[in-house]
């Protein structure tokens, strides 16, 4: 697969005093600064040793928050794939979406406000909102509920809960509030049996987990539960489910070049986005085009490359096909070493599935299938973790994360940068020594495109008829600075 010799980037520099700032994404307010770049043409190394110093892109167009600066700093995220530990939620949605498959059963969510579950913005609440509808709403009914006991026919109380005896069950029963019920109360209604005792959910699961032990032949005393559970793979709660109710198909695309089965389903794609751009964010239906969904989330300026190990690097879609429908699409970065997370988007009548969580789930997975093809590739990206915005934070939750450091471009631990994090917005986690400040000098083997030769920067300066203006001189320090010595003589700039 043929790449170019050499990247092809287009600086818009200055001085972060001078910048002007744009509305924020996450705060709302006029106080996003960024430094910017347009790529015509990106190598996946350049890319890679881009966003190891706190680059991403946006289509083709490549962002460096000013973290001194603006208003909601952006760290970028990565997770060792290798040694990525599931948590209880996260298992949790693995069980939920593994239960529609099988089932076909699902959680109501009638009237839950689809902006409640956003793919990059609030994971967390998501699980929360979930687990509150698995219950009924006992406050709501409390209040309606007088002084005088309410009297329910055991046959329907017995439809609710089938694990108890009906012998052990008398005719009536009392319902209400528990604290509005007095010692003497209990006491009576115990005696007479109408109420009954009520089992701790933690016994049910051990009583469960025994049950399902002793059918497999197994002593539930001789096997550790933590163990078990501590044993099972990310992998392995991905394993196909036989004789599932509905089928979950995972394709991934090329998308540059696009790849016939990408221009197969590009209608599809752009279907699912503009429904959840509308539903979910909010977006104009004039301003959802197939122009604008392609510019943003199909462009890329990677160009694809064939390793020897049999990876392709470059851009793709996932796409998440179910029993046929294209329901949800995950955008990424295959890099050298790394799965790089561009965007994820769902279709919103399915957002009873927390599909940005599983999504999340998938990616670790396929770079961990990746990992055995390549020992480099071994991390997850996920973007920017934002701690002065909540709603961000849940990108720290896939264990273990690192943030990167603003100013050495060094890895550290969250769990070490957060109580920085919590002091100041923006911190700096390294204590090792700054990079040395830009020269004039450094910029000599810098590369550039002028008049469409490629040539040092020590050649371009000695080919103007009029020494370079200190502005000028300025911008190409800052552009040398924040793209890193090795991309900077290894990138063509492009200059006029």
């Amino acid at each position: 697969m043929p790449t170019p010799s050499f990247s092809i980037v287009e600086f818009f520099g200055g001085d972060a005093a001078d910048a002007e700032a744009s509305s924020c994404g996450y705060c709302k307010n006029r106080g996003s600064v960024s430094t910017g770049m347009w790529a015509h043409n990106l190598t996946v190394l350049d890319y890679q040793d881009l966003i190891d110093r706190g680059w991403r892109r946006s289509g083709c167009y490549c962002y460096k928050p000013k973290m001194n600066v603006t208003c909601c700093p952006a760290y970028t995220i990565k997770c060792d794939a290798r040694k990525f530990k599931l948590s209880k939620s996260q298992k949790k949605v693995l069980k939920r979406i593994n239960k529609f498959l099988l089932e076909g059963s699902q959680i109501k969510v009638e009237n839950i406000d689809p902006k409640s579950h956003l793919c990059e913005e609030e994971e967390e609440e998501e699980e929360e909102t979930f687990e509150i509808l698995d219950l009924p709403d006992l406050t709501s009914k409390a209040e309606k509920i007088s002084g005088t006991p309410k009297i329910v026919e055991s046959s329907i109380l017995e439809k609710h809960d089938s694990a108890q005896d009906s012998k052990d069950v008398s005719s009536l029963t009392v319902t209400t509030p528990a604290r509005q019920i007095s010692a003497e109360k209990t006491s009576e209604l115990k005696e007479t049996g109408s109420l009954r005792p009520c089992k701790k959910a933690k016994l049910l699961r051990k009583e469960r987990r025994a049950e399902r032990l002793l059918k497999k032949g197994l002593n539930p005393d001789e096997v550790n539960p933590k163990a078990d559970q501590e044993g099972k793979t990310l992998e392995q709660h991905l394993e196909s489910l036989p004789n599932a109710k509905h089928k979950l198909e995972l394709r991934l695309v090329q998308t540059n070049p696009a790849s016939d089965e990408y221009k197969a389903t590009e209608n599809e794609s752009y279907e699912v986005y503009k429904k959840y751009q509308i539903c979910v964010h909010d977006d104009p239906e004039e301003k959802v085009t197939l122009k604008q969904f392609t510019r943003f989330l199909v462009d890329s300026p990677l160009e694809p490359e064939q390793g020897e190990n049999g990876i392709t690097y470059g851009s793709f879609h996932q796409q998440y096909w179910l029993d046929g429908n294209l329901i949800a699409v995950a955008v990424i970065d295959i890099l050298p070493k790394c799965l790089s997370s561009v965007y994820f988007y769902y279709d919103p009548d399915y957002r009873f599935l927390t599909l940005g969580t599983y999504a999340a789930l998938r990616e670790i997975a396929l770079t961990q299938e990746l990992n055995r093809k390549s020992a480099d590739l071994a991390s997850y990206y996920m973007g920017f973790y934002i701690h002065s915005c909540p709603k961000m934070r849940y990108k720290g939750q896939y264990s273990p994360s690192y943030l990167l450091c603003p100013v050495s471009y060094t890895w550290h631990p969250i769990e070490m940068c957060k109580p920085h994090l919590d002091i100041s917005k923006y911190s700096v986690f390294s204590q090792e020594e700054m990079e040395k400040p830009v020269i004039i000098n450094d910029l000599s083997q810098m590369k550039i495109l002028h008049k469409r030769r490629a040539i040092t920067f020590a050649m371009y300066s000695a080919s103007q008829r009029h020494p370079l203006l200190s502005d000028e001189i300025s911008t190409l320090k800052l552009y040398f600075e924040l793209v890193g010595s090795a991309c900077a003589t290894r990138m063509l700039l492009f200059k006029e």
